[in-house]
C-alpha cells in the first residue's frame, strides 16, 4: 500500500527514475548506458547497435561469437532488435519467463540498487550516474 504526505505525494519515492541498460560477459561489464525515465524499444534497439557495433570493430572479439541473454520484456522481442543482431552476427537467446534468477545482469542490477538504497545520503539525480559508473568500474575490477 503506497503512503501519501499532506501534499498528496507517494512518501519514499525518488523525484525522479533512472534507467540502465547493460551488456555484460562473464565478468565484466562491456558497455552501459544511462536514461532518465524508462527505456522502450527504440532506446534498446540503439544501445544494441552500438553495444554490437564496438564489438565487432575491436579486434579481439571481431571474430567471435556474440550470444545476447535477454529476459522477456516487450522492448526485447521488437523485430527491429532480432535484425540488428541479425545484422550483427550476433544469436538471441530468450531467458525462461519469470527466471531473473538465470540471468546475470539481474544480479548486478540487484547488488548495484543494493548499495544505492543503502547509501545515507542517496545520490541526487546528477550524482546518480557517476554513482552508477562508478560500481560498474568496481564490479570490473572484482572489488
Amino acid at each position: 500500500m503506497a503512503v501519501f504526505n499532506k501534499r498528496h505525494q507517494r512518501v519514499g519515492v525518488p523525484p525522479f527514475s533512472i534507467s540502465t541498460i547493460a551488456a555484460m560477459t562473464f565478468d565484466k561489464v562491456v558497455s552501459m548506458q544511462l536514461v532518465e525515465g524508462g527505456i522502450d524499444s527504440v532506446i534498446f534497439e540503439n544501445f544494441l547497435y552500438y553495444t554490437l557495433k564496438k564489438i565487432r570493430n575491436d579486434p579481439l572479439t571481431r571474430d567471435k561469437q556474440v550470444v545476447i541473454l535477454l529476459d522477456n520484456a516487450t522492448i526485447h522481442k521488437v523485430s527491429s532488435v532480432y535484425e540488428t543482431a541479425r545484422k550483427m552476427n550476433a544469436s538471441i537467446i530468450m531467458n525462461a519467463e519469470y527466471s531473473p534468477f538465470l540471468n546475470p545482469i539481474e544480479q548486478l542490477w540487484r547488488r548495484i540498487k543494493s548499495k544505492i538504497r543503502q547509501m545515507d545520503p542517496r545520490p541526487k539525480k546528477d550524482e546518480m550516474a557517476p554513482t552508477v559508473q562508478k560500481m560498474v568500474r568496481e564490479f570490473n575490477r572484482g572489488d
